[in-house]
């Protein structure tokens, strides 16, 4: 289940963490309504971050 952002400053952060620790190559996926980033995490999984556009605005 991918995680939800709680505003667009957080979702910001996460983004630039995630491309600190080489753990993104900070792509921002548009699906519609919402925008993500996928990660992969230290075992090799993969998550995904959310945003709704509508937090966007």
């Amino acid at each position: 289940m991918p995680m939800q952002a709680a505003s667009p400053e957080a979702f910001a952060t996460i983004r630039r963490r995630l491309i600190d620790k080489a753990a993104s190559d900070g792509t921002v996926n548009d699906f519609g309504a919402v925008r993500s980033i996928f990660f992969r995490d230290p075992d090799g999984l993969e998550g995904e971050v959310l945003i709704a556009k509508a937090s966007l605005r």
